[in-house]
């Protein structure tokens, strides 16, 4: 959570618009990466999705709400029947507010949360 403050305290002091501030790499985190440039693409693990008829749709309603999602891919899993590898591929067409995505999967429930790239 103090991540996640940090990292929207950072897009409003700095006004972050299509571009992630850029921070000593000792200094980096996962969720600090604000937004996502235009027609970019992110990765966001989501340690608690685990089943492909439940948890993926429901984590995929929920990044496609927010601003700047074009579209939301699960990553290619073992077997369809269920999910080995939580992580999601978000294609951006505006500003995507990482932090905000993040707060939107807990509040479904999908807590841990967090930007791979």
């Amino acid at each position: 959570m103090r991540r996640v403050m940090i990292a929207l305290a950072l897009v409003s002091f700095f006004g972050i618009g299509c571009s992630p501030y850029s921070k000593p790499a000792a200094e980096e985190s996962a969720t600090d990466v604000a937004v996502s440039p235009a027609s970019s693409k992110m990765v966001i693990k989501v340690p608690t999705m685990s089943c492909p008829h439940g948890c993926w749709p429901t984590v995929k309603k929920t990044l496609e709400e927010q601003s700047g999602v074009a579209s939301v891919e699960l990553a290619k899993q073992s077997d369809e029947s269920t999910i080995d590898k939580p992580e999601v591929t978000i294609t951006c067409d505006g500003n995507f507010d990482a932090p905000a995505a993040i707060d939107a999967l807990s509040k479904n429930g999908f807590e841990g949360a967090e930007v791979l790239n």
